[in-house]
């Protein structure tokens, strides 16, 4: 629901308001100032919400989470704002029965750890947390919020997180409470934190089957390698069970030239250690590179060890 639809369906609902009862799935997309939600409208089958540049205190929010509580089982909130950071673990703590939470590019006024309200997380399965606008603090404070309370996400199998520098140590902490239940670990850290000495240490992972690395390859960062802190987070890793390794790079018209700053050799050597006899696939995907570069990586890599698979994925290469 939209700005566009919002009083149609308004009116909808109001003279059949068993409709609303039916709906599976909802989004709300910038519906502030709009037709207010109808009176006793029940949205107790809603199984998936997603809430786009809204603030957590507008109506239909507040209607959606209320009525849904007890059915709710996926929550995506995007670009969406509140007063303070508080006011997401409050949502959140209402929805007792959800199980995967997406928090992308959400913002907030303030961040005060001492009003955090002391509310039960739902015992989620996947979360995901991106911010990506690393410098802006209102965003910043949202995941900081998040991330600071580790035991009330120990239950999640499947983490996507996007971290800015300064969210790194929140991080750390979280990710030593969280690493025992993991099953599948994507991280991205943004350019201004590369780093050969990030102070990531994914050691408590020991059940990962899937481990993701996000990053992106700046043009205006030649000579500047952004798998330095690859190897070192690796480092630190025992994961027994670890089937599959995979790099997400978004080049922006990189050309060959500009992969050459890499340290192909130090990735190679750490996944070729021992540690890392279970992975059996090694998967590099390619995004917007100005030329084909799939066969540089290869001859860099090398042949992996154990009859270890090397996948090269190449998508959207840019013309010249």
């Amino acid at each position: 629901m939209s700005q566009r639809n919002s009083n149609a369906i308004s009116s909808t609902l109001a003279i059949r308001p068993q409709l609303a009862t039916r709906v599976r799935e909802l989004t709300l997309n910038s519906v502030e100032g709009h037709h207010r939600p109808p009176k006793h409208l029940q949205l107790s089958g809603l199984q998936r919400l997603r809430l786009v540049d809204v603030d957590l205190s507008d109506p239909w929010v507040c209607v959606a989470v209320a009525t849904s509580a007890p059915s709710l089982r996926e929550l995506s909130l995007r670009d969406c704002s509140a007063d303070d950071a508080a006011a997401f673990h409050s949502l959140i703590g209402r929805l007792t029965q959800l199980r995967h939470l997406n928090v992308e590019r959400c913002r907030s006024g303030s961040y005060d750890q001492s009003i955090v309200p002391n509310v039960s997380i739902p015992t989620l399965l996947s979360l995901s947390l991106i911010n990506n606008e690393p410098r802006d603090v209102s965003t910043a404070t949202v995941v900081q919020a998040l991330i600071e309370h580790p035991i009330a996400f120990q239950t999640v199998r499947f983490l996507d997180i996007g971290i800015a520098s300064g969210n790194l140590s929140s991080f750390n902490e979280f990710l030593r409470a969280v690493g025992p239940s993991l099953r599948e670990l994507r991280v991205r850290v943004f350019p201004e934190a590369v780093s050969t000495h990030l102070p990531l240490t994914p050691a408590n992972c020991s059940e990962l089957r899937l481990l993701e690395f996000k990053m992106e390859l700046r043009r205006e960062a030649q000579g500047v390698d952004p798998l330095s802190w690859v190897p070192a987070l690796l480092d630190t890793m025992r994961a027994p069970k670890l089937r599959l390794v995979t790099f997400v790079i978004k080049a922006q018209s990189a050309t060959c030239k500009d992969l050459v700053a890499f340290d192909w050799d130090k990735v190679a050597c750490t996944l070729q250690e021992e540690r890392f006899a279970s992975v059996c696939e090694v998967l590099f995907h390619i995004h917007h590179a100005k030329d084909t570069v799939a066969s540089f990586i290869r001859t860099r890599l090398g042949a992996p060890p154990n009859n270890r698979g090397l996948r090269i994925v190449q998508r959207a290469t840019s013309s010249k």
